[in-house]
Formats: structure tokens, sequence, C-alpha cells
């Protein structure tokens, strides 16, 4: 699970990073709500994943993905950045494409931005295993089922909001 919630959230990270990185306008487009999504507890995600998905693996390899993807498409998209301009304008100059230009000279310069991302994100798949299983894992058994805590406080919260004389009748 952590394996594969690395290698898919370092390949849209990197992805993501190399595109937006070769678009100045998607950048703009795109970045307030990247950055609200990364500003995001990615905690809070795992309830929701929980709610759409169900009890498989799905909850907690989105965790994985998502807690992944971030430091890897910033340390891309900042290293895109810093490529040396002068060297892509030589480039074009030598009427390289644009595939050729990324290929030659932008790859190879951001590769140490990756790798420190790989870095760091091989260490965060770990944490976003772990939170993942914590949040989806064994807890409360009802009726047979695996039921996490908060979706159990979110049904009786509905219970007691259809039918109020549930808490009067409890009162001494």
């Amino acid at each position: 699970m952590t394996l594969i919630g690395f290698v898919v959230g370092s390949l849209m990270g990197a992805i993501i990073g190399y595109l937006l990185g070769m678009s100045v306008f998607w950048e703009k487009v795109l970045s307030p709500y990247i950055l609200a999504l990364q500003i995001a507890p990615k905690v809070a995600f795992a309830p929701l994943f929980i709610m759409w998905f169900g009890f498989t693996f799905c909850p907690k390899l989105l965790v994985t993905i998502l807690i992944v993807f971030f430091p890897i498409l910033v340390n891309v998209l900042q290293a895109m950045k810093t490529v040396d301009r002068d060297i892509i304008n030589l480039a074009r100059a030598y009427n390289l494409s644009r595939f050729e230009i990324f290929r030659k000279i932008e790859f190879p310069s951001t590769l140490p931005a990756l790798l420190a991302g790989l870095r760091i994100g091989s260490t965060l798949a770990v944490i976003g295993v772990t939170v993942g299983e914590r949040d989806v894992g064994p807890v409360p058994m009802t009726h047979g089922r695996i039921v996490p805590p908060i979706l159990v406080g979110v049904v009786h919260c509905e219970r007691i909001r259809r039918h109020p004389t549930l808490i009067d009748e409890h009162q001494p």
C-alpha cells in the first residue's frame, strides 16, 4: 500500500509539476486551487474518503497519494522556475523542439529537486498509510461491521436530530 501510494503520488506530482512549470497560464489558473488543497489538513480527508469509497484499501491509498503529491509538485514546480532562461533561449536559437528542450535542458536541471521531493515523499508515504490505517482500520464493531468513530458520531447526531425525544427520555 505504501509503495503504490508513493509511486502514484510521485508520478502525479512530478507530471503536474512539469506541466505547470511549462505553462505560465495554467500555473496562474490552478495555483489558488492547489494552494487551497495543500493547506487543508490531509487527515481531514480520510473520513470523506471512507464515506465515498467504503472500507476498502482506497481511502488509505488516497490519503497516501494526497500526502506524497504536494512535496514533489512544489519541488518540481520551483525547480522549473529556476531553469536558466539563457540556455533555453540558446536551445530555441538552435531550433530544438519543445520536447527536446524539456528532455535535454529542463528535466536534467530539475532532477536534483525531483529527487529531494521523492526523498521527502517516501517518508510521508509511510505517515500517509499510518494515518489511513488509523482512520480506516479496525475500530468499534457494530453489527459485524467495522465502523470508524467519526462515522458513529455522525450517525448518533443524525438520530438525535431526527428524534429529539431520545434525549428527553434519558434525562432524570
